[in-house]
Parts: C-alpha cells; structure tokens; sequence
C-alpha cells in the first residue's frame, strides 16, 4: 500500500497552485487528487456516530415554535377579520396561515439560545476540520521526501 501525503486549504486558489507546483515539480495527474471535506455539523448523523444534527443552542426551538405558531395564527385570524370586509373571507384562512408560519418562525428564533451565552457544558465536538484537500500518491521515501520539503 503506498503512502498518500495531503495538505488541507481554505482557499480554491491555493488548491489551484499547488497542484499546478506539483505538475511542474513531475507529479502525473494520476498521483494528485482533491476534494472537499464539509466543516463540522454539515453530515447527516448516523447510527453510532456523525454529527450532531442541530445546533447545541437550539434545543428549546421545536417548544417555542410550536408556541408561536398558536399565537401567530391567533393574531393572523385577528388580522383577516379586520381586512375580511376589503377583501373577503378568504382573508381570514390566509391571515391564520401567513400569521401561523410568521409565529413559528419567530418561536424558533426567539427559543435559541444566544450562542455566545451557551454553558459551559454544551461542546460541540471537532473531530475534523473543513476544507480543501489535495492528496498526492507518494509509493517511495524519495517522493514523499520530495513533497515534505
């Protein structure tokens, strides 16, 4: 099995000129690869490990959504009473959906926790940074002395 050697970048320019150095320097297409890995909380959790499939500050959201979702439809349906006379009685329906969905919204948001005041035991953990990957095919000790320099 031949050694892989792999640099991480935040930038697409620096993937762009280091494979462009490692051509140069008589590295074949077929020995360098690159790719992405997704920062932290951006995979699907999977049975027995992955990532957290939420943020740690928004634990209390699905409560206080559900919440704003009653209080918004109760104020739409006041809504589409008041205008029901201008623009008939589809207004109320629509004033309870459009009060409805503005209410859950504003109960998530308002149900997160500020982030920068999150406890000190809520960690989200880093197993892996994000970024650009390039990987470059090292079979012997002279090319991957070559490519550590």
């Amino acid at each position: 099995m031949n050694t892989i050697i792999a640099g991480r970048f935040d930038e697409q320019t620096e993937v762009d000129q280091t494979v462009n150095d490692l051509h140069r320097a008589g590295f074949a297409a077929d020995q360098i690869d690159t790719l992405f890995v997704n920062p932290p909380g951006q995979h699907d959790v999977f049975p027995g490990g992955g990532d957290q499939d939420e943020s740690a500050g928004a634990t209390n959201a699905d409560a206080t959504a559900v919440g704003g979702v009653g209080e918004g439809a109760i104020v739409g349906i006041g809504a589409g009473l008041a205008t029901a006379p201008l623009l008939g009685p589809a207004a109320i329906a629509v004033g309870a959906g459009v009060g409805a969905y503005i209410g859950s919204l504003a109960g998530v948001l308002g149900g997160m926790d500020d982030p920068h005041k999150l406890e000190d035991d809520v960690t989200v953990p880093q197993s892996r940074h994000g970024g650009l990957i390039v990987a470059v095919d090292a079979p012997d000790q002279g090319t991957q002395s070559r490519l550590v320099q």
